[in-house]
């Protein structure tokens, strides 16, 4: 696949990232918006007819707390590597700000046109004892991530990608990075995308899951298996999975679902509802979904 400018500038985005985190990428998988993009170029998966959908966002998240690696602190190590933090302006009191990080041109006032945040799973209540809100939350002396619900289950069993393997990025050494599982990847974006504010946001999760469905069709049996292992590791995921199932039944199990006509509208007809609704029964009924 020829990449075009975007892709390749937050992919190169990408790149760098991995440089600098250096003794730290083991602990961070790449997750958001970046994800179906990467999954192109896994050998295991296709690469589907339509393209994928644009983000500006590198959302990388990790445990919720993170030990230091080789005497050093993750934000160090990407200064170190030409980023810079930039802190929310809505940060009140003295609670964690939330953070951003770009690259060290753009300086600290604004939010460059690619930009990462680091993200770790909420468990258990939004607040802690005192009441105070658990996001953001500071996972490393100088680092604060954005905590939200369902994270947990990117950071199980997540799978490789060298990026010296896309070859329009020119990386000359092994810079291996994580990726959710597909299978913990889809059952993620449908829980999210029932809790989203606006519309645009829960149809873009949508069109997330239709272009996984396709570009992993070969594989779905493999997925399914992913799935089983989540129900086994934990209840609460168990949980969560019937919950995705109705989620993705209600947008595309009928013919009255929304989530068909959602996906066609993100990508400007490129693909139709009718194909849409068609693919995603049977990605639902392959995954045991159904």
């Amino acid at each position: 696949m020829e990449l075009d400018a975007h892709y390749r500038d937050i992919l190169m985005e990408l790149v760098d990232c991995a440089r600098a985190m250096g003794p730290y990428r083991d602990d961070v998988v790449v997750t958001g918006g970046l994800v179906p993009l990467l999954y192109r170029y896994h050998p295991d998966y296709r690469r589907p007819r339509q393209k994928p959908l644009l983000t500006g966002d590198l959302d990388l998240t990790v445990p919720e707390a993170l030990p230091l690696r080789e005497n050093k602190r993750l934000v160090d190590c990407l200064e170190q590597g030409g980023f810079v933090v930039v802190r929310s302006r809505s940060a009140t009191g003295d609670a964690p700000a939330k953070q951003f990080f770009q690259r060290q041109e753009y300086g600290t006032e604004d939010l460059a046109p690619i930009h990462g945040e680091f993200l770790s799973p909420l468990t258990g209540p939004e607040t802690d004892r005192d009441g105070k809100p658990k996001s953001p939350r500071e996972i490393q002396s100088g680092l604060n991530a954005e905590a939200l619900r369902f994270l947990d289950l990117l950071l199980w069993n997540p799978i490789t990608i060298d990026l010296s393997s896309i070859e329009d990025l020119e990386v000359s050494e092994s810079l291996v990075v994580q990726l959710p599982g597909p299978g913990a990847y889809c059952v993620q974006k449908a829980l999210c995308s029932d809790r989203r504010g606006s519309r645009e946001k829960r149809d873009k999760d949508l069109a997330y899951l239709y272009d996984v469905a396709t570009l992993t069709h070969d594989q779905w049996s493999a997925l399914r298996e992913e799935i089983e292992g989540l129900r086994r590791a934990s209840a609460v995921w168990a949980k969560w999975i019937t919950t995705a199932a109705q989620i993705l039944d209600e947008a595309f199990g009928s013919s009255t679902g929304f989530g068909s006509d959602a996906v066609q509208l993100v990508y400007e007809g490129a693909v139709q509802a009718n194909t849409v609704a068609r693919v995603m029964v049977r990605f639902s009924s392959g995954l045991g979904l159904k």
